[in-house]
């Protein structure tokens, strides 16, 4: 690539890491979901941290689906 220096291991590397970030979204926001619907389970009980975790939760899974 003219513009940057990598060597093409590098890049090949990149690419691959890009790959794979892509092919797991579907599973990782999945993954979230789930977690939210614990962490409001625990939230309900009165955990604060759990509540804290699930507001972040939430605003992540917003911002991947934008």
């Amino acid at each position: 690539c003219k513009w940057t220096n990598h060597t093409p291991d590098v890049r090949e590397a990149n690419s691959e890491f890009i790959v794979r970030a892509c092919n797991a979204h579907d599973e990782l926001v999945a993954a979230l979901e789930g977690m939210i619907l614990m962490a409001d389970i625990e939230a309900k009980e009165g955990s604060k941290s759990w509540a804290k975790a699930a507001k972040l939760a939430r605003e992540t899974l917003a911002d991947a689906r934008k």
